[in-house]
């Protein structure tokens, strides 16, 4: 076989490997957050602690929770809010900051929150979900969940063991072309 296609099925075969585990059981708790006031608005949200055991790679519900749509004096307002969870996923804690914001309207509230950045938890990367839910009515409950996708972490060692096969089907390579100069 020439040295140019076996470092080409090298390089393939190994890609094959480098796939992450799929359906890996994670657990996953978050804290508590007391009930928040969105002022000037009087809307409040709150989320429950969360315990959760689910398969990677895949959407959790990290939280379930509450907002509540108070009597906003002031319509046609935006406003930006931001809020520490303690998230443990197998072991590993971090504190993520979640950014939202509360769309004030006379005919609805908006409440969103925004999706983050993958947050590594070693083995695995956690991802916030964009959630939107809206209220109609002054004193309405609206039950809302926090969400987030958990996805593998690429392993290392797979990209050293790629790059090692191609600088090594190079080297064969350039010792051909050498030889075949002379």
């Amino acid at each position: 076989m020439h040295p140019g296609k076996l470092c080409l099925a090298l390089a393939a075969i190994t890609l094959g490997l480098a796939s992450p585990a799929l359906a890996d059981t994670i657990n996953v708790t978050s804290s508590a957050l007391q009930t928040v006031t969105l002022s000037p608005s009087n809307d409040t949200f709150n989320f429950d602690a969360g315990n959760v055991t689910a398969t990677t790679p895949g959407t959790i519900t990290l939280q379930s929770g509450i907002f509540y749509l108070g009597d906003s004096p002031i319509p046609d307002q935006v406003i930006s809010f931001s809020f520490d969870d303690t998230i443990t996923l197998n072991g590993i804690t971090n504190t993520v900051t979640i950014f939202g914001s509360d769309n004030v309207t006379s005919s609805a509230d908006i409440f969103t929150i925004f999706a983050s950045n993958p947050v590594n938890f070693g083995d695995y990367n956690l991802t916030i979900d964009t959630i939107s839910y809206s209220g109609t009515s002054v004193g309405q409950n609206t039950p809302i969940n926090l969400t987030a996708d958990v996805s593998a972490t690429p392993e290392p060692g797979t990209f050293v063991l790629l790059g090692t096969g191609i600088a090594g089907g190079l080297i064969i390579v350039r010792r051909q072309r050498s030889l075949l100069a002379f």
